[in-house]
């Protein structure tokens, strides 16, 4: 993403977090991202979208809940990190999502040398409709995890949430639910699934 486009969204995620009375607070200097802790992790909403043709830009959301572990597993970028199984979606998936009462839209099309000025408050308005219900859907790990495997309409869920369910199962101590929804998957991914389980096995240390 150009720089103009993210310094435009990250002075927007700050602009909304003012409208929201500070419920959600900027999170981070590189990426536009709000939280809200919740009693057993946090509640985040992404600032993304295209820029291809900056300055017009097409944003849209990506949020979803978190939730902390006393684990800390082994990581891409450094040694480690806190294990935070997610659940998430996107607002381009909002019609997808049975029962949710919210027209619309899914993104935001912005020039941002110009603005709206009301921007800030339809996108705040845009989180309570999407992100809010979204966070009460799923107040604990074990209901996060079994609307992933089940594919609930609210959530990215379904084979292609491996990732995410292994660190779910591992941080349940359930390895038996694990071995019975892994039976599911390619052999490329439960491949990919069991070697991940092993690592976090062998290698996650408990901090708390």
């Amino acid at each position: 993403m150009a720089s103009a486009s993210r310094n435009f969204l990250l002075n927007l995620a700050s602009a909304v977090s003012f409208t929201l009375d500070g419920s959600f607070i900027p999170h981070g200097r590189m990426y536009p991202m709000l939280r809200s802790t919740t009693e057993n992790g946090y509640t985040y909403v992404g600032f993304g979208g295209s820029a291809k043709w900056s300055p017009y830009i097409s944003i849209a959301l990506s949020y979803g809940r978190a939730f902390t572990t006393p684990y800390r597993v082994p990581a891409i970028l450094r040694k480690t990190e806190p294990l935070e199984p997610r659940i998430g979606n996107l607002s381009y998936n909002y019609s997808h999502c049975v029962g949710l009462s919210y027209p619309g839209p899914a993104t935001w099309e912005v020039d941002i040398r110009n603005p709206p000025v009301n921007l800030p408050e339809k996108i705040a308005a845009g989180i309570d409709a999407l992100v809010r219900p979204f966070s009460n859907r799923y107040p604990t790990m074990l209901e996060a995890r079994d609307a992933l495997v089940a594919g609930d309409s609210w959530c990215v869920g379904g084979v292609h949430a491996w990732h995410q369910l292994v660190g779910f199962d591992f941080a349940l101590d359930d390895i038996v639910h694990y071995r019975t929804w892994s039976q599911c998957l390619e052999s490329l991914y439960k491949g990919q699934a069991d070697a991940l389980l092993a690592q976090y096995q062998s290698e996650a240390k408990r901090v708390a």
